[in-house]
């Protein structure tokens, strides 16, 4: 059984791969499908957020939802401690 601070550490250690994926991500689809220059902005040009969604591929989505899975599991798993450590120690109500 992991400790809080291991569960701690394992939730911040999904929550940084999943951002650097999605970074990574953006870079590389951003460099592929820039905005166009006719764009006034402000923020990305709509038009090219969408042909960037729409080429990433199937394994770079599924990598993306077993990133977030993992978050959100590790999550999960400390929100399922810290109350069975308050139970153990009398702090329900709190």
């Amino acid at each position: 059984m992991l400790t809080m601070e291991e569960l701690e550490t394992a939730l911040r250690s999904a929550q940084a791969a999943l951002e650097a994926h999605l970074q990574q991500l953006g870079a590389k689809y951003h460099a592929l499908i820039p905005d166009s220059p006719e764009w006034p902005g402000p923020g990305p040009d709509p038009e090219a957020e969408r042909a960037r969604t729409r080429a990433v591929s199937d394994a770079e989505r599924a990598k993306t939802a077993r990133l977030r899975l993992a978050a959100m599991e590790t999550s999960l798993l400390l929100a399922r401690a810290r109350v069975a450590s308050r139970l153990r120690g009398g702090q329900a109500d709190g």
